[in-house]
C-alpha cells in the first residue's frame, strides 16, 4: 500500500475530522507565496548587478511577507487568547492589510517607473517579477483570511 491509497481511504490522509477546504487553501496559499518568492529569486540570479536590479527592492517583498504573517496570525474567534484581545487582533489584521496593499502599490510604481517607461533597461522582467511577487503574497493573505473556515473541532 502506498501513500495514494491512504489519501483515497474513507478516513483520508489526516483522519476523518479534517477540513478539506482549509487544507486545500493552506496548500494553495503556500504555493502562491513560494511562487512569488521564486520570481524574485530568479531576478536576483539573472540580474545580480545593483544597476540592473537594486537590492533595496527586496525589502518590499520582505514587508509584504511580514504583512502576510500579521494577517494570518490572529484567528477570527480570538477572544483574549494567546495572541491578544479582539481589538488587538483587528488592529493586526488592519495594519497587515494596510502594509500589504502599500507593498503592491509600491511594486507597481517601481515596475512602471524603473522598468516599463524607462528605456535604459534591456528587460522589464525585474519590475514585473517584483510586482507579481507582491501580488501573489497579498493574494495568498486574502485567500487565507477570507477562504478558511474557523472551527473549534477541525484539526486544520
Amino acid at each position: 500500500m502506498g501513500a495514494w491509497s491512504d489519501i483515497l481511504a474513507p478516513d483520508g490522509l489526516f483522519g476523518p475530522d479534517v477540513n478539506v477546504r482549509n487544507l486545500t487553501i493552506s496548500y494553495g496559499c503556500g504555493c502562491l507565496v513560494a511562487i512569488g518568492w521564486w520570481f524574485i529569486f530568479d531576478v536576483a540570479a539573472v540580474y545580480p548587478g545593483q544597476d540592473q536590479f537594486p537590492h533595496a527592492y527586496h525589502t518590499i517583498g520582505v514587508f509584504s511577507t511580514l504583512a502576510l504573517l500579521m494577517i494570518i496570525a490572529p484567528q477570527a474567534r480570538e477572544n483574549g487568547g494567546l495572541l491578544c484581545s479582539p481589538y488587538g487582533s483587528r488592529f493586526l489584521i488592519f495594519t497587515g492589510f494596510l502594509i500589504a496593499f502599500t507593498c503592491v502599490i509600491t511594486a507597481t510604481w517601481i515596475m512602471f517607473q524603473d522598468y516599463v517607461t524607462y528605456k535604459g533597461h534591456i528587460s522589464a522582467w525585474p519590475g514585473v517579477a517584483l510586482f507579481f511577487q507582491n501580488l501573489f503574497i497579498v493574494l495568498a493573505a486574502l485567500i487565507w483570511k477570507l477562504g478558511r473556515v474557523d472551527s473549534e473541532y477541525a484539526p486544520f
